[in-house]
């Protein structure tokens, strides 16, 4: 079992939430995310072999592991895209209506950014940057810096 938010899940609920949320609105248009489900199982058997999801640090705060944090931003990114397609549609129907047409195209600016911090933080994570906040961008200069020094591909 894990805590997630104050409630507790088992690790096939907590899978199932996952490709819920994905499911949602990507797979009702159509668009599916290759080998998702293969990530997902890769991800929850490090999970598994770990034994626990976080610890508590000795002034009680919880520490999640580095496989939780994957499944949620795995989670967060998908879901962020699914906003993406959800204001790309919404746009194409309302085309006529100038008002509706302009919320959608704000709708998706703010959705892309958010899907890029969540990215980099994805990133932030896996590097173990230990960046925080506003450091964690892939538009800040020193972020692609230690990006590229890690990974040259995807600088």
């Amino acid at each position: 079992m894990l805590v997630r938010r104050e409630r507790m899940y088992s690790d096939e609920q907590f899978r199932n939430l996952l490709m819920v949320c994905h499911q949602s609105y990507l797979w009702k248009i159509g668009v599916e995310v290759k080998n998702l489900a293969e990530i997902v199982q890769q991800v929850n058997e490090m999970r598994k072999k770990r034994g626990a999801d976080f610890t508590k640090t000795d002034d009680g705060k919880i520490r999640h592991t580095k496989e939780y944090l994957y499944l949620d931003y795995i989670s967060d990114a998908l879901e962020k895209l699914g906003f993406l397609y959800f204001s790309r549609d919404e746009m194409k129907k309302h085309f006529k209506n100038l008002h509706a047409c302009k919320y959608y195209v704000y709708n998706s600016i703010f959705d892309c950014k958010a899907f890029l911090d969540t990215v980099a933080g994805l990133l932030n994570h896996h590097y173990e940057f230990r960046k925080k906040r506003t450091r964690i961008d892939l538009n800040h200069h020193q972020f692609l810096k230690d990006l590229s020094k890690k990974n040259e591909i995807l600088s």
